[in-house]
C-alpha cells in the first residue's frame, strides 16, 4: 500500500489514543470513521495488517524477535485491538527480555500486559507474564546485590586468615576457617540462585496458545 495512506492513518490514530478520556474498541471503530478512508485504502489498510501479522507470526515462529517485534508493532499501530497480534507480541518482548535483559523489553512487556488486561481482563496469560516478569526481575536483582555482598565477606575472610597467622593459629585452624567460609557463600550464593532459576522457569511456562499463531 502507498506509504503515505499508512502514514495518515497512524498520525490520525496516535491523535485519537491520546485522548484524555476512557477509550475502547467502540470508540475506536467510531473514532476511524473521523479519518474519511476510501473503500480502497480501507482494504490496503486490512491487507498490510495482514501482512505485517503473518509476516511478524512467521518471525516469532523462527525465533528471530528482533524482526518479530518490528513487524508485530506495525500491525498492532494499524489494528490496536486485535487479540491474536497482541498476545504474540507481548510474547516476543517477553523472550527477547530473557534472552538480552533489556529494561526497555521489561517496561514494553508490562505496559503490553497492562492493555492487554484492560483488552480482555479474564485471559491468563497476561496476568501470568505481568506476575512471573516482575518476579523475575525482582529475582535478578536480588542475585545481582548477593553476588555483590560477596565481595565484602571476602575481604573479612581474609582479614580473619592475615589475624590468625599474626595470633600463630594452626594451618588446620586456618583451614577449617576457610572451608567454612566456603561453604557458607555456597549455600548463600546457592539459595539465591534457585530463586533466580524458579522465577525464571516460571517466566518460560507462561506461553501463547498455538491457535493464534499464523501459519506459514
Amino acid at each position: 500500500m502507498e506509504e503515505k495512506v499508512l502514514q495518515k492513518y497512524l498520525e490520525k490514530l496516535l491523535q485519537i489514543q491520546a485522548r484524555p478520556t476512557h477509550f475502547g474498541e467502540q470508540d475506536f471503530r467510531i473514532a476511524l470513521s473521523e479519518l474519511n478512508l476510501t473503500a480502497e485504502e480501507q482494504k490496503a489498510l486490512a491487507q498490510e495488517f495482514e501482512q505485517r501479522f503473518k509476516l511478524g507470526s512467521n518471525y516469532y515462529q523462527a525465533k528471530n524477535y528482533d524482526k518479530a517485534i518490528e513487524q508485530l508493532e506495525t500491525a498492532k499501530a494499524i489494528e490496536p485491538y486485535h487479540l491474536a497480534c497482541h498476545l504474540l507480541l507481548t510474547d516476543a518482548y517477553k523472550l527477547r527480555y530473557l534472552a538480552e535483559h533489556k529494561p526497555a523489553d521489561y517496561e514494553r512487556s508490562l505496559a503490553l500486559c497492562q492493555e492487554g488486561l484492560r483488552l480482555q481482563s479474564h485471559n491468563p496469560f497476561f496476568s501470568g507474564v505481568e506476575t512471573a516478569i516482575e518476579k523475575y526481575q525482582q529475582g535478578r536483582h536480588q542475585l545481582r546485590w548477593a553476588m555483590l555482598g560477596l565481595f565484602p565477606l571476602a575481604g573479612l575472610l581474609l582479614a580473619g586468615l592475615y589475624f590468625g597467622a599474626q595470633a600463630n593459629l594452626s594451618s588446620s585452624a586456618l583451614l577449617a576457617m576457610t572451608l567454612g567460609f566456603s561453604l557458607f557463600v555456597a549455600a548463600f550464593s546457592a539459595s539465591f540462585y534457585w530463586h533466580y532459576a524458579k522465577r525464571k522457569k516460571a517466566l518460560k511456562r507462561e506461553r501463547i496458545s498455538l491457535k493464534f499463531v499464523v501459519k506459514k
